[in-house]
């Protein structure tokens, strides 16, 4: 093969990383371009909702995370916690938050045992099967938003061609290296 053929399939194969990341950046631009255009439009889509939280053990600031979902700006949800059994140190802090919160739906289960492959998978199959509404939201227990949340993360689902909706967070609190590349992650 004449060098200058080998030179042009080299050249070629290390291009097609840099046609890649031109794609990405393009496309990531286009989405929050339309993502901006959109941003506090029909916010009046609001089917009920079951939140889903799958819970081991305690983040910091648990029940302030927790009580972000009661204080959300949305007509009718349910909240599912399911802890492992009632030995788990996030039951006490969940019952403080039924008690605090009598106006909303909150349920807590235990799934003590593994009927899927791990332990979360578990507890969501669990969760879904408890249900009460058709449309989910799944969130950690470390997790802490504002008021509008769930308004905004299931407003996409008012179109018929989308089946799922997924939305990036960020972490309030990174101290260690370890804990700023779980985020990343």
């Amino acid at each position: 093969m004449p060098s200058s053929v080998l030179e042009f399939v080299v050249l070629f194969t290390a291009g097609i990383p840099f046609l890649f990341y031109f794609l990405a950046i393009y496309s990531s631009g286009l989405y929050f371009r339309q993502s901006r255009n959109r941003s506090g439009k029909n916010l009046d889509f609001t089917p009920p909702i079951s939140n889903l939280k799958p819970v081991r053990g305690l983040d910091p600031d648990a029940y302030e995370n927790f009580a972000s979902f009661c204080r959300q700006d949305y007509p009718e949800y349910e909240l599912i916690f399911c802890a492992t059994d009632q030995t788990d140190s996030s039951v006490p802090v969940i019952q403080k938050l039924m008690r605090d919160f009598p106006q909303r739906t909150i349920r807590l289960l235990y799934s003590a045992g593994y009927t899927a492959i791990n332990d979360k998978v578990a507890k969501l199959r669990l969760m879904e099967r408890e249900a009460q509404h058709e449309y989910l939201v799944i969130n950690d227990s470390d997790v802490r938003v504002d008021s509008e949340y769930l308004r905004r993360v299931v407003e996409p689902l008012r179109d018929p061609k989308v089946g799922g909706v997924t939305c990036f967070y960020v972490s309030s609190r990174e101290g260690s290296f370890a804990e700023k590349l779980q985020t990343i992650g």
